[in-house]
């Protein structure tokens, strides 16, 4: 193992966190029963209309079931064809969309350019299509390495399949998490308004806001432990190591409690940033209403910009804070510190590879609609006797649904890549002598990389700031 081992952190905040966890989701499935049964006779007034249904329902459980069957083989399948396509072609896609859409800006400029009543819109277009198209080429270099780290990351899914299990856990928590939310809620609700006469109004957006607090913070510690796994597997993989889950574990039971206080604070400043966009929705509908509430819009929208930026910069320095804790075994202070430093020596990297991976993913997201459509237009032509309105609605039900195989292989991508560049971010300032799966076409280039970032260390004016 290349990664630092040390002793477990703070087992107290793992144990307090399990066991606010076992409370919250207990409380969850108390409020799911003592919900049915108290309001038992209009569930069962709903399950006999429902009744009325069911010989339709249950007389084309088959067809439903061969359908989800299908879906399901065909979800394998196309997620293995996207896979296969982002390993092998992630880089010229990126590199070709990065200098289409300059062209596609100029292009549309030029048409509009026909009409006096546009000049000054084509104007703007063609301003933005030659800066994007600078741009474009003078980090040319850069997109073509976040398009190997692209491919990188997919053959890390390619070869350890395990790792497709995540998202799929993720999925399945979040979704029963949510309905554990909204009967704890509704108890909450009605224990109030039965037992202390409070106005059901007045407290719903109380109980909703500590609701969704309390559920926040548990998401994103069970977010982050999930993607701490996957950041352990692509870290072992990326230097030749032979990942497992039994390493994985070990390495994230090390670092429990820096995981799940990073989760606490990602949670506080989500929460306050919605807490503070939905102030600020509240005081300008009030404003179109009274015409008199101006001064709650300004202080709001000066609080949401001010919400936004503390936010976008937490996300920004914290960028690589999970790697920094699950690889160095940092607490959760060390490690925002030491991806805060590495940010501010990489920061051009990590924009211009996140601009890549983003290019790549839309891509291969029209890549995916296409594939489905098309899937599901077949199915529905040939399953109901060459119909084509079939296959239409067919292919438009494929298509809602064709996120699903996609968010599969892309959630452990998006990770490994963020480990990625963090493992070369590492390499970088230690002269690339760790083993890594880096190709030798590159590790040439990243070399002179290196001399040239030490030469303008050497000479930046602007002093780096103390993390």
């Amino acid at each position: 193992m290349s990664k630092v081992k040390t002793a477990n952190h703070g087992r107290l905040s793992v144990f307090l966190f399990m066991l606010f966890v076992a409370i919250l989701y207990g409380f969850g499935v108390y409020s799911i029963m003592d919900i049915t049964t108290t309001f038992s006779t209009e569930i069962n007034a709903f399950l006999a209309e429902l009744a009325v249904f069911m010989p339709f329902i249950v007389a084309g459980l088959p067809e439903l079931f061969l359908f989800l069957g299908i879906v399901f083989i065909i979800t394998l399948i196309l997620s293995y064809i996207i896979l296969r396509i982002m390993r092998h072609f992630a880089t010229p896609i990126i590199l070709f969309m990065s200098f289409l859409l300059p062209f596609v800006f100029i292009g549309l400029a030029a048409v509009l350019m026909v009409f006096p009543q546009a000049m000054f819109i084509a104007l703007i277009l063609a301003l933005f299509g030659f800066f994007m198209l600078i741009i474009a080429i003078w980090n040319r270099q850069r997109l073509r390495r976040s398009g190997k780290f692209v491919e990188f990351s997919a053959q890390l899914v390619l070869d350890e399949k395990a790792l497709l299990f995540a998202p799929i856990i993720l999925a399945l928590y979040t979704f029963f998490a949510f309905i554990l939310m909204g009967f704890s809620f509704l108890e909450i609700n009605y224990m109030w308004v039965q037992y202390m006469g409070v106005d059901a109004e007045q407290l719903g957006g109380i109980v909703g806001l500590i609701l969704e607090y309390v559920y926040l913070l548990v998401y994103f510690g069970i977010y982050y432990i999930i993607a701490a796994f996957i950041v352990s597997y692509a870290f072992d993989w990326y230097r030749k190591e032979d990942p497992s889950l039994k390493t994985a574990r070990e390495d994230v039971r090390q670092v429990l409690a820096p995981i799940l206080w990073f989760g606490i604070i990602r949670a506080s400043l989500e929460m306050l940033a919605r807490v503070v966009g939905r102030g600020t929705r509240r005081s300008m509908q009030q404003q179109r209403r009274s015409k008199d509430n101006l001064g709650a819009v300004v202080f709001f929208l000066a609080l949401s910009l001010v919400s936004q930026v503390i936010l976008g910069l937490f996300r920004f320095f914290t960028y690589f804070t999970l790697p920094a804790i699950v690889i160095k075994k940092k607490g959760v202070r060390d490690s925002i510190r030491d991806s805060a430093n590495l940010v501010w020596d990489s920061w051009l990297d990590i924009m211009v590879g996140e601009t890549g991976f983003g290019i790549a993913m839309f891509v291969f997201n029209i890549i995916n609609l296409v594939l489905w459509g098309a899937v599901g237009f077949a199915l529905g032509f040939f399953i109901f006797s060459e119909n084509v309105i079939a296959g239409i609605v067919i292919s438009f039900v494929a298509v809602m649904f064709s996120t699903i195989p996609l968010n599969i292989v892309t959630y452990p991508m998006g990770t490994a890549f963020k480990t990625f560049l963090y493992a070369y971010a590492l390499d970088r300032r230690g002269g690339f002598s760790k083993p890594s799966r880096l190709p030798a076409e590159l590790k040439g280039e990243f070399n002179t990389l290196v001399k040239q970032f030490e030469s303008k260390d050497r000479k930046r004016k602007m002093p780096k700031p103390s993390f």
